[in-house]
């Protein structure tokens, strides 16, 4: 998402809202490799919180890094996270895997649904693998720990 060698001066844990519309999610979000994780600072972290809205990612979508929350405040059936099929043939399943590296919250049935498993879940080949990451304990995006309590997220002694 933001080159930790070119940051222009922006913080390295960002979150974006997106209340009563849909997140789109059209290509790959990569955090960028080899970061320095004794500097919490620089450590890649993003949220996108979707209020009263949808998350929409693209049938050849193969990997989201970040936190991605769907939530239905307003109880009108929303707060879902689905995978969008081709626009050639809206019938058709995704056979590409996805793989989030992060957090995923929101009604995901539609997501599972539109995915057909492409290999051996026990090899993270699975349809949907979903990897916790710790950019979320080492540098939060702001606001999180408003809608996550972040002692359930670590692991005790």
């Amino acid at each position: 998402i933001i080159n930790s060698n070119q940051n222009n001066g922006l913080p390295m844990a960002q979150t974006y809202i997106i209340q009563g519309g849909n997140l789109n999610i059209k290509s790959n979000i990569v955090y960028p490799e080899n970061v320095d994780l004794t500097d919490p600072n620089n450590v890649p972290s993003v949220a996108f919180i979707v209020i009263d809205g949808n998350i929409n990612i693209d049938h050849h979508v193969s990997r989201i890094d970040g936190i991605y929350m769907a939530l239905d405040t307003d109880q009108s059936g929303d707060g879902k996270v689905n995978s969008v099929p081709s626009q050639i043939n809206s019938d058709a399943k995704s056979k590409t895997q996805l793989t989030v590296n992060g957090n995923l919250v929101g009604d995901v049935f539609k997501l599972f649904n539109n995915r057909i498993n492409t290999g051996n879940s026990a090899k993270d080949e699975a349809a949907v693998t979903i990897h916790f990451q710790s950019n979320l304990l080492l540098n939060q995006p702001p606001g999180i720990n408003d809608l996550v309590n972040i002692e359930y997220a670590l692991v005790p002694n």
